[in-house]
């Protein structure tokens, strides 16, 4: 079995989506377990915004749709059209969620590492996602 880890930071742009596939599709045809993790940037920033919504008169929601809109923008380069809608509704669901987190964290006005953690998260499942749609569009 081969084993390959795609880093996040890879996987935040169009051009390197593309080459990530083209490596994956030059590689032999045994199975294979791919290891992505998310982007450190991505990371860093949703840990910033979760770290700020600790204060119930900061508002995160600016920072946090900045951060969505990137990667709703990286799912329109992607994916063609017709193939968009499903990865645009992933995208925006995960947001949802991390959303649903800094309002309670707010809520509470504190927060334990493992709320925190679990947020961080998120960049590996959203890109995950995004480079499986744009591996399937490839026809691999």
């Amino acid at each position: 079995m081969q084993i390959l880890k795609i880093d996040g930071q890879l996987l935040c742009s169009k051009a390197g989506i593309q080459k990530a596939i083209e490596v994956l599709s030059h590689m032999e045809k045994k199975p294979a377990a791919i290891l992505i993790s998310g982007s450190r940037d991505i990371q860093q920033s949703l840990r910033s915004i979760a770290l700020t919504s600790i204060d119930k008169n900061r508002d995160f929601s600016s920072d946090l749709l900045d951060t969505e809109a990137k990667l709703l923008q990286l799912t329109r380069e992607i994916l063609p059209v017709q193939n968009q809608s499903g990865s645009l509704s992933y995208v925006r669901q995960q947001f949802n969620r991390i959303d649903d987190l800094c309002k309670g964290i707010q809520l509470l006005g504190e927060s334990t590492t493992k709320t925190i953690e679990a947020i961080m998260t998120y960049p590996a499942l959203i890109q995950a996602h995004l480079f499986h749609a744009a591996f399937l569009q490839a026809g691999l």
